[in-house]
């Protein structure tokens, strides 16, 4: 169980980075910056996207995955659906919570826009990928009767 929760977790931080410079990629109008320039932005964009993406996914599987596998093993759930569609609900409630400590200590003006919707879908789609990665390695549909992975 435990490779698959570290395989879960740079799967999220994989799929935050990747989405984080891609997005960037296309949010570029037709620019005049040299390669260079773009590579020394990526570069930015990916490691201040590790970071973030590491503490919120740390925090993610420490308090809410974990406790999350434990029942649904005690409950019976464990196909790859339940895992998947698990994922989905953690990385939207991460996204969900993000947003209340915004609103709580409030920086600049809250709306949704492009960027909001970025990153509810990345949120969404780090879970996803991150509890299939989980399921995959860990496979709880085959753990035996009362012992965890």
């Amino acid at each position: 169980m435990a490779v698959g929760l570290a395989a879960a977790f740079f799967a999220a931080v994989g799929v935050c980075i990747a989405f984080a410079c891609g997005y960037a990629l296309l949010s570029l109008p037709t620019s005049k910056e040299s390669g260079a320039q773009v590579a020394d932005g990526l570069l930015f964009i990916a490691v201040s996207a590790a970071y973030v993406s590491a503490v919120m996914a740390f925090l993610a599987i420490v308090l809410i995955a974990l406790p999350h596998i434990i029942i649904s093993h005690r409950l019976r759930h464990s196909s790859r659906n339940y895992y998947v569609w698990s994922g989905i609900a953690i990385g939207l409630l991460v996204v969900i919570v993000a947003a209340v400590h915004q609103r709580l200590y409030p920086g600049p003006p809250f709306h949704m826009g492009s960027d909001e919707y970025f990153y509810i879908v990345s949120g969404i789609a780090a879970g996803a990928i991150s509890s299939l990665t989980f399921w995959s390695i860990a496979r709880p549909d085959r753990w035996q009767r009362g012992r965890l992975g």
